[in-house]
């Protein structure tokens, strides 16, 4: 599975590097809280014209369970912040907001 990463903002420079950032800090927390997500990756990450707000597809090995988990990021949203914060070089973070990686929900 190929990660996808698509920002609906165009090529500008600083918002590739503001994707990049959110994408490296928030695989980096799923790695170091596989114990309690479990196998997650980031599928595509979309962040608005402004920056201010970003939304997160997730997939997971376990299908059945992507509901709870992604409830659980969502109520993690804080400890997510903090640590993505860290790969970021940016006085203002986006508000995130997970979802379950899926191509019906990509509408462009």
């Amino acid at each position: 599975m190929g990660e996808k990463i698509i920002s609906n903002t165009g090529d500008n420079q600083k918002k590739q590097m503001v994707v990049e950032s959110i994408r490296k800090g928030v695989e980096t927390y799923l790695s170091q809280n596989i114990d309690r997500y479990g196998f997650i990756s980031v599928d595509l990450l979309m962040i608005s014209e402004d920056l201010r707000s970003a939304t997160i597809y997730i997939k997971t090995q376990e299908p059945t369970k992507s509901d709870a988990l992604i409830s659980m990021l969502n109520g993690s949203k804080k400890d997510v912040t903090q640590h993505v914060k860290r790969f970021m070089d940016t006085r203002y973070f986006p508000k995130i907001d997970f979802r379950e990686g899926d191509d019906e929900n990509l509408v462009f």
